[in-house]
Formats: structure tokens, C-alpha cells, sequence
């Protein structure tokens, strides 16, 4: 049995590991791990990665030497405004650990779904010295068949819809029932509209004019304003819109009151 010490006195409650003393076994023990991981030095400057394991390099593409000394949003690109992500920092800086899902990148730019669940290593006085990073990766939207996704979205109680900004005035190509419901307009009725239709004369609240700064940023985006529909001059509301694949925007609409039926 081993022991640890701790403020001066031993503790024989746990066995050391028996690689412990052995850096090559334990070395050798981390890169057969089919567990993807990284570890970073929160001492230095932008907290770096100072080890990458084999799986690691096979999840992402990247070799281990390409990820050392970097960051790891390096995996995330330009998607940094992600809920799990603000999430994780606020974490990182109370030195606490947390699990989220996020989207992140391989070095060909594929995107795929992780579980990265976060620890901190601390020293004897408490203080964090590093970060382990572990991901469990949730597939690709590729790993679904396209009528599979396309039967989710249609269902999905969140009122969503799709719009194509490759095209002239970056028209609406997709209206799931939800969408229809909280609007009480068909998907026939706005097929080829721009959805600034839905604004009614509202379309130069401070909202919509955030819109367009994100939209010509790249930048996902939330905001609250009020929506015109079929029946009603307008509906408060929030709006949340994510660029996809660089050429369609995704936004989902919850309304905070629900429009009169027809």
C-alpha cells in the first residue's frame, strides 16, 4: 500500500499507482489510451497544450507536435461563441471542473459533436497547475442519414427556419411546422421571402440592425424583438441564428406569447 502525503501527515487510503515511478510505462499507458485527451500548463501564458495523446491526434488530425504550445480553441475555429463554450471558461477561470458539448474542427475542417469534460490539476496548496481536457466524440451530422435530419427538424417543436444567403437577398429555403404554428403562415407562403418580412416596420430595431453585423461577421447571435404575423401587427419573441456550412443561416424563433389561430 502507498502513501500520500498531505499537510505533513501520511495517508495510506489509497495505493499508489503502480507505474508511478516509471515515466517511460506511464508515458507508454497514455498514448494507449483510446481515449481522446489533452493536457495543458494553465502557468504559462494562454494556457498551452503540453501533451496530446495518439487518440487525440486521430480524433482532430493533428499531430502531437502541431498541438503543443497552442491553445486549444484552436479546435473550435471561428464557432467561439458557443453556449458550452462561455461555460467552460467561466470554469477554466474558477479553476473548477465541468462537461460540455460543443462543436469543434478537425485540421481538414471537419466539423463533429464532442463531449469535452474539463479537470483541473492542483498543486499541494490548491492551486490549479494544469487542465485535463477529455472529449468523447458524439459524430458528425454526416453520420445521419439526410432524411433522418431532415424528419427531426420537421418535427422539432422549436420553431425554426432556414434561409440561403448564397442566393439573392438570402431567401427562406425551409419552415418546419413549428414555425408555421407560431407565425400562422404556410411554408408555401414564405418559400423565396426573405424573412425580414416576418418584422413588419420593425426592421430597423436595434436587434435586426445586430443581425446584419452578425450575418457580415460570420457571428452566431441572439436577440429579442417583436415579429409580425398572419393575424396580429406583432409578437414579442427571441431569435437565435447560426451560420451553416458558410452558405445557409439557421435560426429558431421562441415566442414568449403565442399568436391568435386563425
Amino acid at each position: 500500500m502507498g502513501t500520500r502525503r498531505s499537510g505533513g501527515q501520511q495517508d495510506a487510503s489509497s495505493p499508489d499507482l503502480p507505474f508511478s515511478s516509471d515515466t517511460q510505462l506511464c508515458q507508454r499507458v497514455l498514448q494507449a489510451s483510446n481515449c481522446p485527451f489533452v493536457v495543458t500548463d494553465c502557468l504559462k501564458p494562454d494556457n498551452p497544450i503540453v501533451y496530446a495523446n495518439r487518440a487525440m491526434e486521430e480524433l482532430t488530425g493533428y499531430s502531437a507536435t502541431e498541438l503543443f504550445g497552442r491553445n486549444p480553441r484552436l479546435f473550435h475555429k471561428d464557432r467561439v461563441n458557443q453556449p458550452g463554450l462561455t461555460q467552460l471558461r467561466k470554469s477554466v477561470q474558477r479553476q473548477e471542473s465541468c462537461t460540455v458539448m460543443i462543436q469543434d474542427f478537425r485540421k481538414d475542417g471537419a466539423a463533429f459533436w464532442t463531449e469535452l469534460s474539463v479537470t483541473p490539476v492542483k498543486d499541494e496548496n490548491g492551486k490549479a497547475t494544469h487542465f485535463i481536457g477529455v472529449h468523447r466524440a458524439l459524430g458528425s451530422a454526416t453520420d445521419i442519414e439526410p432524411h433522418i435530419l431532415e424528419q427531426a427538424l420537421k418535427f422539432c417543436p422549436v420553431s425554426v427556419i432556414i434561409t440561403d444567403f448564397r442566393q439573392p437577398d438570402n431567401p427562406i429555403v425551409f419552415a418546419n411546422e413549428a414555425f408555421e404554428r407560431i407565425s400562422l403562415y404556410s411554408f408555401k407562403d414564405v418559400l423565396g421571402l426573405n424573412p425580414r418580412f416576418l418584422h413588419g416596420d420593425k426592421n430597423n430595431q436595434e436587434g435586426h440592425l445586430e443581425i446584419r453585423t452578425a450575418i457580415a461577421s460570420g457571428k452566431s447571435w441572439r436577440i429579442f424583438a417583436k415579429t409580425a404575423h398572419l393575424t396580429s401587427p406583432s409578437f414579442p419573441l427571441t431569435r437565435f441564428s447560426t451560420e451553416l456550412e458558410k452558405s445557409h443561416i439557421l435560426s429558431a424563433y421562441n415566442a414568449t406569447s403565442q399568436p391568435t389561430s386563425r
